[in-house]
């Protein structure tokens, strides 16, 4: 017996006449440009995209069944038909430059169908950034940090906006003038507001990072 197939064997003896017999059964399936060999499927299945994105961990009510393939896809069979079945990542098993919207989902297959589950899994810019005043002194915690493409310096306003219009990402400064950002551009302007009402500005260019690494970005000097 195998991950993907079953197999059976018998052999009969007659008198002085030997027979044997071997069978062999599983299933093919073929959803969304992929195909899947598996053990027989008595019920519904899923097939599980994770957006190209390989080994990422996949559960079935809570439990971890396996991991995506090469091609970012993953088999899930013996669903309950009717049912509502919940299927999930583990979202600690990504790496560092990775996010996702959603890391669960509830499916309810008919009699002996198959449904097609995504996770938009997409790659980000996340960095810790510490930032320094122009005398070398970390800034003030609590400071608003935003972030704007660096090209776009211009439309970069006096004043924090809070409205729900404003798609700029915003982060508040730490300990040591350290704070974090997890959608970086590859360019950035930065824009402080600090708490006695006056503002500084840094640019900041992507370095890159590995998949598991969150790089510390800095000291880089803001400058009013």
């Amino acid at each position: 017996m195998g991950r993907a197939f079953e197999a059976n064997a018998a052999v009969a003896h007659s008198g002085d006449a030997t027979s044997g017999a071997l069978g062999v059964s599983g299933a093919l399936v073929v959803m969304d440009g992929h195909a899947f060999t598996s053990r027989r499927i008595y019920d519904s299945f899923a097939v599980v995209s994770t957006n190209g994105v390989a080994d990422v961990p996949i559960r079935r009510e809570n439990l971890t069944i396996g991991k995506t393939n090469q091609n970012g896809v993953m088999l899930v069979p013996q669903l309950l038909s009717y049912q509502s079945n919940k299927i999930s990542i583990d979202s600690m098993g990504l790496p560092a430059q990775m996010r996702v919207p959603d890391v669960s989902q509830s499916v309810t297959p008919t009699d002996r169908s198959g449904v097609l589950v995504r996770f938009d899994l997409t790659t980000v810019r996340s960095a810790t950034v510490v930032l320094h005043d122009a005398n070398g002194q970390p800034l003030p915690i609590g400071s608003i940090v935003a972030v704007a493409q660096a090209d776009a310096a211009a439309a970069v306003p006096d004043a924090p906006q809070t409205s729900g219009s404003d798609q700029r990402q915003t982060s508040v400064v730490g300990y040591d003038g350290a704070t974090y950002f997890d959608t970086l551009l590859p360019s950035n302007r930065l824009t402080a507001y600090l708490p006695d009402g006056s503002s500084c500005h840094a640019l900041l260019d992507w370095p890159g990072a590995k998949p598991n690494e969150v790089p510390v970005i800095g000291p880089i000097i803001c400058r009013k």
